[in-house]
């Protein structure tokens, strides 16, 4: 399923609230030879790959992170305070990417 910014702006006004947020678009990349050696003078062999990582994200007032998957057709809620078990590998994905935010 190839997305445009304009796909993923849509389902998030259709999913959320109705308003927009920021959206942020990252690139596929690959490493073919090597994984973390590129900072410690190791030999690397990058490159990009047609997929990529499309999100938009707003504040909800709230202390409950609500993601949507456009892929999965499939939403997921939880608390950005306290971390648990998550159900999920996509869900601990999303805690994850949550906590470096």
């Amino acid at each position: 399923m190839k997305l445009t910014i304009d796909d993923v702006r849509s389902r998030f006004i259709k999913h959320f609230d109705g308003s927009t947020g920021n959206v942020y678009a990252a690139p596929g990349r690959i490493n073919l030879i090597g994984e973390h050696t590129d900072y410690n003078n190791g030999f690397v062999f990058p490159g990009a790959v047609e997929q990529g990582m499309i999100a938009e994200i707003k504040p909800n007032g709230t202390r409950t992170v609500d993601a949507y998957s456009i892929d999965l057709k499939d939403r997921v809620q939880f608390s950005h305070v306290a971390l648990g078990p998550c159900s999920s590998s996509r869900e601990n994905c999303t805690r994850s990417l949550r906590s470096m935010l």
